[in-house]
C-alpha cells in the first residue's frame, strides 16, 4: 500500500508539471498571436545568408520585431516568365517581418501607413547587418541618405506595408572591391611599367640638368659668403672685440682725468678769482681810456693841452 501511494504521488507530480508547462506554452503562444503586429516587407537584391525566420528586426539597436518569412519575390507575386521584369525582379529576396505596433506609436491603422510613408521619405531603409562573429544576421532599419540610397524599382504592389531596402555594408564592400579588381584587370601593366620607367628616366635627367647645377651654384655661393665673412668681417669683429675689451680702461682713465681737473680747479680757485678781478679792473681802465680818447684825442697822444691865451691883455 505504501508503494502504491508513493507511485501515485510521483505520477501526480509529473502530470501536474506537464499540465503547467502546457498551459504556459499555450498562454505565451496565445499572447504572441493576440499581440498587435504590423506586417511589413522589403526586398533585398543580395544574399541573405545568416538571416532566418525568427531573426530579430532592430531599429538603431532596439528590438522592434522578428522575421516572419523569407522567400523569392517570384513565389509571392505573379511575374510573367516571358517578361523582362521576371528576370530583373524575380531574383529579389522577399523578407516579411512582424513589427510591434508600438514601433510606430500606435495600432495598425491608416495612421501607421502615413507615418511609415513619411519615415521612408526621410530615409528609412532596411538592410542586413552582421551579428557578431557567429555568422548570423539580423534585419536593421535605420535612416540613410535618401539621395544615395533611392528605393529600388518594383513592378508590383506590395501586399503589406513596404520599406525599401539598402545594400548592406558587406555588399557595398564586396561591390567596391570587385570594381577595383575589375579596373586593375583592365590596366595594361607592361605599358604602365614602361611609363613609370620613362618617368623615372625623365626625372633623373631633370636632376642632372637642372637640379645638380643649381645645387653646385648654391654650394659655390655659400663658400663665397663664408670666405667673405672670414676675410672681412673677421678682422672687424676682432677690432670691435678689442675695442670693447679696452673700453672699461678708457672710461676709468677719463674718470681719473676729470677728477684731477676738479682738484686743480678747487686748488687754484682763489688765484683764478683774483686774476678775474684784475682783468675786470683792467677792462674798466681800458674802457675809460677809450672814452677819453674819443673826447680828447690830442691829450691822449701829446699830454695835457697848452693853456689858453689871455686875449684881454
Amino acid at each position: 500500500m505504501g508503494a502504491h501511494a508513493r507511485y501515485f504521488k510521483i505520477g501526480f507530480f509529473v502530470i501536474s508539471a506537464v499540465t503547467i508547462l502546457a498551459l504556459a506554452v499555450i498562454f505565451l503562444g496565445a499572447g504572441a498571436l493576440l499581440a498587435d503586429q504590423v506586417l511589413l516587407e522589403t526586398y533585398l537584391d543580395e544574399s541573405v545568408q545568416g538571416l532566418d525566420v525568427g531573426s530579430p528586426v532592430k531599429h538603431r539597436g532596439v528590438l522592434i520585431g522578428n522575421v516572419k518569412e523569407i522567400t523569392f519575390v517570384r513565389n509571392r507575386y505573379a511575374l510573367n516568365e516571358h517578361d523582362e521584369a521576371f528576370f530583373r525582379y524575380g531574383r529579389y529576396v522577399l523578407v516579411r517581418v512582424g513589427l510591434h505596433a508600438g514601433a510606430f506609436g500606435g495600432r495598425p491603422t491608416e495612421e501607421v501607413r502615413e507615418k511609415l510613408a513619411r519615415m521612408v521619405g526621410d530615409g528609412l531603409r532596411a538592410r542586413l547587418a552582421a551579428q557578431g562573429l557567429t555568422g548570423t544576421a539580423y534585419l536593421e532599419m535605420d535612416y540613410l541618405d535618401p539621395a544615395s540610397n533611392p528605393p529600388p524599382p518594383i513592378a508590383w504592389t506590395p501586399a503589406t506595408y513596404y520599406v525599401p531596402s539598402a545594400p548592406s555594408t558587406v555588399s557595398r564592400f564586396t561591390e567596391s572591391a570587385h570594381k577595383v579588381f575589375t579596373g586593375l584587370e583592365k590596366v595594361d601593366l607592361p605599358r604602365f611599367a614602361e611609363n613609370i620607367d620613362r618617368s623615372v628616366a625623365t626625372l633623373a635627367r631633370l636632376l642632372d640638368e637642372e637640379v645638380t647645377p643649381t645645387m653646385r651654384n648654391l654650394r659655390e655661393t655659400s663658400d663665397l659668403v663664408a670666405r667673405a665673412v672670414r676675410e672681412d668681417l673677421g678682422p672687424l669683429t676682432r677690432d670691435v672685440a678689442s675695442a670693447a675689451a679696452e673700453l672699461p680702461e678708457t672710461v676709468a682713465q677719463m674718470r681719473r682725468t676729470l677728477r684731477r681737473l676738479d682738484q686743480l680747479t678747487a686748488a687754484e680757485r682763489d688765484t683764478v678769482e683774483e686774476t678775474t678781478e684784475n682783468l675786470r679792473a683792467v677792462s674798466a681802465d681800458l674802457r675809460g681810456l677809450a672814452d677819453a680818447a674819443k673826447r680828447h684825442p690830442s691829450q691822449v697822444l701829446f699830454g695835457e693841452a697848452p693853456p689858453k691865451p689871455d686875449l684881454a691883455k
